[in-house]
């Protein structure tokens, strides 16, 4: 009664009200009150509509409504909504990451105006392609949009126009196909160089067995041809080598498999190995901290990375040059620097130089055999084990290359230089610091 009373004489709400089955059911309700004169209720007129399955159906639909959402914020396509009068009425967080900006920020704004000035004609062209094309008929194609740095990003758009009762939309989808189009680069330059390493060896190797097969020669012109045939022949094998060692540092260690190694060992017995005629009159320096702990990799497979970077400061400088190497314990990791007063490296070639088959054009590389691979396969191991490589030059001065390798899990924070590293092998010396 007191619900009917004053200036609100009809009620309009739903109730959940338990059936006599003991289920929980919906009813709406609308009803008036008639009073009488002294203000008491005479009576209530109204009706009551069970309401239950409309209301599991809202509920239904909100839940498909947050999986839709849900799957568009999450979506690794770029998902774009623009109206008839190009505004963004979506804009989703992986479309964000393409253009570079705040997803919130892009409702509301036209779309031209989203890319910067360089990509605008470009997409403003699409927008009115689509929108002149049927309802529902899709449109692929790529286009070149760029961050906020000016960097391009080539972009794969699908795009489709939509009608609903508030108009006409046009709805994108876009992917940063980038990293594809590098990769796919990539592959051909590998091809391409790949079939000219192995022309050249194989030309060669023809050409002298025929020659051998097909006539006479004193026995020092034989030797020389033989020689020839053994020098290509090992060139190849260093090619299919390097081509086995990158597959192989492709996948990392496996799980499981990871092993630990001395650092101080592990240089050591990189010096060991260089050639006797390098090691000769050079001088090596070792200078490490007393104590550094153990790194994560396989000793073998560290090895062959010291041994690739020691073998170009040797290869790249002069037979009485000195190299200096240091080791340090840094953060979780042990820095290598490995120090040459070689040839140095133009700041030109610095960035490719960890790239698949690149090498210099100075007179000096192209006259000293290799493949290219060395220092591409170094990287992908040691990114493989979470660690790091790079290169600071000045030509004519020298170069270091930096190695950082994480400590081996579960490892003591520090264990004495001493206790890893052999004797200095001649030519080199130890300058342990405390």
């Amino acid at each position: 009664a007191q619900h009917y009373a004053g200036a609100a004489p009809v009620v309009d709400i739903e109730l959940r009200i338990r059936h006599q089955s003991g289920d929980f059911r919906w009813f709406h309700l609308r009803a008036r009150g008639c009073f009488a004169a002294d203000g008491s209720v005479e009576r209530v007129t109204g009706s009551l509509i069970d309401v239950t399955e409309r209301r599991e159906g809202a509920a239904a639909l909100e839940a498909i409504a947050e999986q839709l959402r849900t799957m568009v914020e999450t979506a690794p396509l770029g998902i774009v909504t623009i109206d008839e009068s190009g505004l963004v009425t979506q804009f989703n967080p992986a479309a964000a990451r393409i253009f570079g900006i705040d997803a919130g920020s892009a409702l509301g704004q036209p779309a031209v105006a989203l890319a910067p000035q360089v990509a605008r004609d470009g997409l403003g062209s699409f927008l009115a392609a689509i929108f002149a094309q049927p309802v529902g008929k899709s449109v692929a194609s790529e286009i070149v949009l760029h961050d906020p740095d000016g960097t391009p990003i080539d972009t794969e758009v699908v795009a489709f126009l939509g009608a609903s009762p508030s108009g006409r939309r046009v709805h994108a989808f876009l992917r940063d196909v980038s990293e594809e189009k590098r990769v796919g680069r990539l592959k051909d330059e590998m091809i391409s160089t790949l079939s000219h390493e192995l022309r050249t060896p194989l030309t060669s190797l023809r050409g002298f067995a025929e020659l051998l097969a097909a006539r006479e020669f004193a026995r020092d012109v034989q030797l020389r041809y033989i020689g020839i045939i053994q020098k290509e022949t090992e060139r190849m094998t260093r090619l299919v080598n390097g081509l086995l060692d990158m597959r192989r540092a492709q996948f990392g260690p496996q799980a499981g498999s990871l092993k630990s190694a001395a650092p101080g060992s592990l240089v050591a017995d990189a010096i060991a190995r260089l050639p006797v005629e390098w090691r000769q009159h050079r001088r090596i320096v070792v200078d490490a901290d007393a104590e550094l702990p153990r790194v994560a990799g396989d000793p073998d497979t560290l090895g062959r990375v010291l041994d690739n970077v020691l073998s170009n400061a040797c290869k790249y400088s002069e037979p009485t040059a000195s190299i200096r190497i240091a080791l340090r314990a840094v953060a979780g990791k042990v820095r290598c620097a490995i120090t040459d007063e070689g040839i140095g490296i133009p700041p030109r070639d610095l960035a490719r130089l960890f790239d698949e088959f690149f090498r210099g054009d100075s007179s000096r590389v192209l006259a000293t055999a290799g493949t290219g691979l060395g220092l591409s396969i170094c990287r992908k191991i040691l990114e493989g084990l979470g660690g790091t490589i790079a290169a600071d030059s000045t030509p004519g001065k020298g170069t270091t290359i930096t190695i950082e390798i994480p400590k081996f899990p579960g490892a003591s924070p520090q264990e004495p230089t001493g206790a890893q590293a052999s004797s200095p092998p001649p030519g080199a010396e130890n300058d342990t610091h405390g």
